[in-house]
């Protein structure tokens, strides 16, 4: 899938970064969804086009536990995109507040969308606060430049 006409498989981690800061906790992207662990109809379903090694101290639930952080206690839930390896999470981070592009998260809310991307709206639409991003803002630090 990822290298056609390549022999062999090819592992990829499916990741997630806790930031501690003193704004807040950050968690970026949430992982796998848990149910991913019993093999779901769902899991079976991407089974078909990869292979998942996901296990029940994979969830990222799991994970914040093994370093001290408690899911409830996440802050902010920053978002790349609503596939479900980088969503799948979201339900184990309650109280945060889901930080991700405006754009995406409308696309995501469309009507048609689960049929036409396979993306499932119960990974992400679960009635966390909401800060949409329409824009980048860079602050005195880090101005723009032209590279970039």
């Amino acid at each position: 899938m990822f290298e056609v006409g390549a022999d062999g498989q090819v592992t990829l981690p499916v990741s997630a970064w806790l930031i501690r800061h003193p704004p807040g906790t950050m968690l970026f992207d949430t992982g796998m969804p848990a149910e991913f662990v019993e093999r779901s109809d769902r899991a079976r379903l991407v089974e078909e086009e990869v292979k998942i090694g996901f296990g029940v101290n994979d969830t990222v639930g799991a994970q914040l536990e093994a370093v001290s952080q408690d899911p409830g206690r996440v802050d902010f839930g920053v978002i790349s995109h609503l596939h479900f390896d980088h969503v799948g999470g979201l339900s184990m981070i309650p109280n945060a507040t889901l930080v991700i592009q405006r754009k995406e998260w409308e696309a995501g809310m469309a009507v048609d969308h689960d049929a036409e991307t396979h993306h499932a709206r119960g990974d992400y639409d679960l009635g966390h606060m909401l800060c949409l991003i329409t824009e980048l803002v860079f602050c005195d630090m880090c101005p723009p430049t032209r590279d970039h």
